[in-house]
């Protein structure tokens, strides 16, 4: 099975935040790659539940958000 593609994404921290999340990510035995990625991921479910939306694309398959009021 093909493993879906991945894309680089520069993200700066200060060296507090940067031992932080190590340290959480040695917790979770992680890489501190994966744990970004995984709260990344929380913050986006959390993001459209909150917000009540959810993502769709349009007819030229741009990805945008649906609100649902």
């Amino acid at each position: 099975m093909k493993s879906p593609q991945t894309s680089a994404l520069t993200v700066r921290f200060t060296p507090e935040m940067r031992e932080q999340l190590e340290c959480l990510a040695e917790h979770e035995h992680r890489p501190a790659a994966n744990q970004v990625v995984h709260f990344v991921s929380i913050g986006i479910s959390d993001y459209l539940q909150s917000n009540r939306c959810e993502f769709e694309r349009d007819s030229d398959g741009k990805l945008t958000l649906r609100f649902l009021y």
